[in-house]
Parts: structure tokens; sequence; C-alpha cells
């Protein structure tokens, strides 16, 4: 790994370690309990400047500048903004109010689904949730050539809308910003005073995209992905930005294929993979090596044919949960990235394009898959892994970008005949 471009990405994008700056420290906490408030977001009004508040509620944060306005915000919680004319010149108490949550007033009673779009003619390209908010980009009438961005309340209220220039994904990034991405540029955007805000585009010149491996910020340390070229073979990394110290957390790769992670890392996809073959004669282990039917091939298969691994790395409480679809294994660490327990999801027979989900409001883990086309979500107990209850998407198939947020499930959906445009749904997940 070349960690020297990634130290060079942190001085650029989360700002010099320079002379002349000054750290502005403090806590979070409830307004109503008292309580720290752990993963509060903090967003300086210039560049990419941000940091979060740490289990205890504390948080620091290097600023080179006065005078400034920071944004501190939680899923939780209602957002607030401090303007500093001047540097601190002692640590800050600032206390969050709980958030109430509006979404339960478009629940559907009996887990029935809600077309968030009530127009038919937008085809919905992407969506992303910010705090009590939707984004979603897409296109007019269907048409590449009149691409929009929404946003709407937890409510569907279309709060307001405006023509985009050829940005059609969404990318949320480790501080909980959105941003409008296209193959060249990344800008971001934010709605303030009733106004769709968006920001100058910064165009990628190849190091930025290293960016988009950040997955977690943890006061002055974040957790990188890192995918080697394979796609079957990746590293979590936490890296210290001061003292740009890495250490390497977790390596995730197909377990019960490969016998260990140096096989995994240096596979290519020309070649079918060392493992132990079947005690047969050579003739024999040779004719079942091409045997369809043999397991060791069909497994070999998967892999000749670039199904890459998938990963994630959620935070739950007092732990870190890494998940790998190959195999369904989720890794349990505590807060120091210690003594892993593998709880191993029991997958269900014949499932298909598994994934985990986390509701970023509640916590809650579930297993996404499709059997037959039909889409399934099923609750995950993240202290054992075990299954505790399964929901079928009933009556649509095969639903696309399926996330969770508040108890519902959320995906995007067009009829199979094509008579009505991509549209995005939502409904009651329960728990049964």
């Amino acid at each position: 790994m070349k960690l020297h471009l990634y130290f060079l990405i942190l001085s650029i994008g989360f700002g010099n370690f320079a002379f002349g700056q000054r750290t502005i420290t403090g806590t979070v906490s409830d307004a109503k309990t008292g309580q720290p408030i752990s993963l509060v977001n903090l967003i300086a009004d210039y560049g990419p400047v941000g940091t979060t508040t740490g289990q205890d509620g504390r948080f620091s944060l290097v600023v080179n500048r006065m005078p400034l306005t920071i944004r501190f915000s939680h899923i939780a919680y209602e957002a607030k903004t401090l303007t500093f004319n001047k540097y601190p010149e002692k640590s800050i108490q600032i206390r969050m109010e709980p958030r109430v949550e509006s979404i339960g007033e478009v629940v559907v009673e009996g887990g029935k689904y809600i077309q968030v779009l009530k127009r038919e003619n937008f085809y919905v390209s992407d969506y992303e949730f910010d705090q009590d908010k939707i984004w979603v980009v897409g296109y007019a009438n269907k048409s590449i050539l009149k691409p929009q961005l929404i946003v709407l309340d937890l409510d569907r209220r279309i709060l307001q809308k405006q023509p985009i220039e050829g940005r059609t994904k969404l990318y949320k990034d480790a501080f909980g910003r959105v941003h409008l991405l296209d193959k060249e540029s990344i800008v971001g955007i934010d709605y303030v005073q009733n106004q769709i805000r968006i920001g100058e585009p910064k165009m990628f010149t190849g190091w930025e995209q290293n960016l988009f491996d950040l997955q977690m910020v943890l006061g002055k340390s974040g957790i990188f992905k890192w995918v080697y070229n394979n796609g079957i073979y990746c590293e979590y990394v936490a890296i210290d930005f001061k003292d740009t110290i890495a250490e390497v957390i977790h390596k995730a790769y197909d377990r019960d294929l490969f016998p260990g992670e140096e096989p995994a890392k240096s596979f290519r996809h020309s070649s079918i993979p060392r493992i132990m073959f079947p005690k047969l004669g050579a003739d024999l282990r040779m004719e079942a090596t091409f045997d369809p039917s043999d397991a060791f091939t069909a497994r070999a298969q998967e892999q000749v044919t670039y199904r890459p691994i998938i990963t994630h790395i959620y935070r739950f409480r007092n732990s870190f949960l890494i998940f790998e679809n190959r195999g369904c294994h989720l890794w349990k660490y505590d807060i120091s990235f210690r003594d892993p327990a593998d709880l191993k999801i029991v997958e269900p027979k014949n499932a298909e394009n598994t994934d985990l989900l986390q509701d970023p409001v509640t916590g809650n883990l579930y297993l996404n898959y499709t059997i037959n086309s039909i889409g399934y979500l099923a609750g995950v107990d993240p202290q054992t892994g075990a299954i505790q209850f399964t929901r079928k998407l009933e009556n649509y198939i095969r639903g696309d970008n399926v996330k969770v947020y508040n108890n519902r499930a959320w995906f995007t959906h067009q009829n199979v005949n094509g008579s009505s445009l991509m549209n995005l749904y939502s409904t009651e997940i329960g728990g049964n």
C-alpha cells in the first residue's frame, strides 16, 4: 500500500497540520438527560474540516481561522450551529435536544407500501437520507437530458427541486454530508433557508478518489477500507491523521474458498485457487476439476467469473462489526479492535445478492437478500448473529438500492413491463 499517498490525501482533505492552527475541544451531551452523546458530526463552514465525538461525548477539532461556524449534527438530535469570533479559551459544553421524528405519520397500517413520489413523470436514479430529509436525483420524463435534484421531508413533501448538469449519483461521506457525483467531479449539496445550495465542483485528478475509502472518523483517527485489484481481498486500516500511523485491523476474503489471506490476495481471475482437491487419482482429479457438479469447481467458477467480496463496517454501541458477504461472516470487535468474535450468520438456502444493512436511526442490522428475484430483509442480532425475524418484500420483484431508515425499508422499483417509471417506495419492516 502506498501510505504516503493517503497521508497526502489526509493533509489536503482534512486540513493541514500546520503551524498557527488551534484546537477547539469540548463535550456534547443530551440536553434532557445530561448523558454524553457519541458519534456527533462536527463540520466547519470552510473546507472539509470536521470530526466526531467519542464514546464520552468529547471532541477535538483543529481549525486555522476566525470567525468560524461549526455545525453539530446527529441522527437522533436536532442540529445545532455555533459561531465563534475568537478562539475559545477553555473547553466548550454543547447540549443537543433529542429529535422528534415525524416519519410515523406516513406509515400505512398492515405494512403496505408507500410510493414516495406521486409524480409519474419522474425516473428515480438514486436517493440518500440526510437527517430529516431525503435527496433524490433522476430524470424528468425519463429523459437523460433533464437531470434533476429533489429534496423532500420525511412526510414526502417536496421542499425544493432544481435542474442539475449531468450528476445522477449521490454519495454520503464519513461525516454524514451528502454530495452529487459524476465521473469527473464531486460537489457538496445542502438545504438552507428553504433553498438547495450546490457547492463548487471539485474535479478528480486521481488521488481524490481514495477519499471514498474512508469509512469512519473516530476523533483524530479514521477507518479506511482498501480493496485489492482482484476485488476479493480487502483490508480495514486505522490511520491516525496527526501522527500518520497506520494499523491493519481486519483482513476480509472468502474464507470458504481460500486457505489464508495470502492466496486470496495474490489470486488472479484466470486461475483456479489452490485449495484441497478431492482425494482421487491424477486422471480422475483433473476430470473432477472440470465437472460442473463438483462443489470445488462450482465455488472456483464463482471467483473466475469475478464475484467480488462485499464488506461493510458498522458501529453498534461499544462494538465494531465487520461484515463479509462471502460466507456471511459478521466479525465483532471491541472498542480497541481486539479479540474478534466470528458471529457467522446462517445464510438462507438459495439466497443471492446477500448484503448487510444498518438502520442509522436505531442501529438495527438487517440481512438483505433475494430468492428467485424476491427480496427479503431478516433482522440480525448484533450480539450473536442469529436471525430474529424475516420480512418478505412481496409484490415487488427485485427492489433496487435497498436501504433501511427508522424501522422502514426503502427501495427503488419499476414494473417489469416498464409501464411506470422507476419510483421510490417505503414499507414498515416490523418484526414477526
